[in-house]
């Protein structure tokens, strides 16, 4: 098990160094950020001055080499907009978006697997065609007009929910269920589609006829080998949540790092976007190790020499 987390882990330090790469190349080979960031009646010398400031008067490859440095640091660089650390900014909104983000996948979960075992079990029935239905629906509706459509119900119409903000449980009702709603959606079709396949395999042939009841037959044995492609998709819907909170948070005025990340990208502020980016991406690494992790604890078939 060490052996693998350590493996794990040098491919997940190998998967971020390329993001790096890719986030700097992105940032600097999309043009002169100097002549992005000031405007064109600006003097050439004030455009030198924040070059040389900026190091970006230095070859490419010694600028990455500056920027892995200040990465170990954790400094990469400041805030053009804000005159602070971008490091700094992006740390301090990311409880917000995790907070969103993790209880969109709660939420999310506790619906979707019993909706979908339900609906394997009551195949063919009104029931499993309320959830085909309503998993087809939660997937076809984009986030910001679902958001929008319950900012105007619930907030506008009904006054019972606050509009935007994070200050109170209340503030996160209507995100989150608009954030895990896609999530949901996923996860019950291939909840009942997986649950349907494993209930015609042999071996569950074999526990019905020992004489084992429905319900440990669906629970210890029919569930837990259904598990495995679940939670492969739940950890893949991770990088979906981060990119769907930006608009969340943007519909619902959320200070978080989506939020912070858009307006980084509207004000030219590449600091806070190189940071915003790689700290996200650093979490989705995380995550995804830790979900290969669980595969070993939920079926000990899986090894990894």
């Amino acid at each position: 098990m060490q052996q693998y987390i350590a493996r794990r882990l040098l491919q997940g330090l190998f998967v971020i160094i390329v993001v790096t790469l890719i986030i700097f190349l992105l940032v600097h080979l999309g043009g002169d950020p100097v002549r992005l960031m000031l405007p064109e009646e600006a003097p050439e010398e004030a455009k030198e001055a924040l070059r040389i400031r900026l190091g970006l008067d230095q070859p490419l490859h010694y600028r990455y080499f500056l920027f892995l440095q200040g990465l170990m640091r954790g400094d990469l660089g400041d805030s053009f907009r804000y005159n602070e650390p971008a490091v700094k900014l992006v740390m301090e909104r990311l409880p917000t978006t995790a907070t969103l983000a993790f209880l969109s996948m709660v939420l999310s979960t506790l619906i979707a697997i019993p909706l979908g075992i339900l609906a394997a079990i009551k195949r063919n029935t009104l029931l499993d065609l309320f959830a085909s239905s309503g998993a087809v629906l939660g997937r076809a509706m984009p986030n910001f007009w679902l958001g929008i459509m319950l900012i105007l119900f619930f907030a506008v119409f009904l006054g019972v929910l606050p509009v935007s903000g994070f200050d109170s449980p209340r503030h996160l009702i209507l995100p989150v269920i608009t954030l895990g709603t896609g999530m949901a959606a996923t996860v019950t079709r291939l909840v009942r589609s997986t649950l349907l396949e494993v209930i015609g395999l042999d071996y569950i042939r074999t526990a019905r006829a020992k004489g084992l009841s429905k319900r440990v037959v669906l629970f210890k044995h029919a569930l837990r080998n259904t598990m495995i492609p679940v939670i492969t998709v739940i950890g893949l819907q991770v990088p979906a949540l981060v990119t769907g909170a930006v608009i969340t948070e943007s519909v619902f005025a959320i200070p978080g790092v989506g939020r912070l990340t858009v307006a980084a990208v509207s004000r030219l502020d590449m600091a806070v976007v190189q940071a915003s980016v790689l700290v996200v991406s650093i979490a989705v690494v995380l995550v995804n190790i830790g979900i290969d992790i669980i595969y070993t604890i939920i079926d000990p078939r899986v090894r990894y020499d």
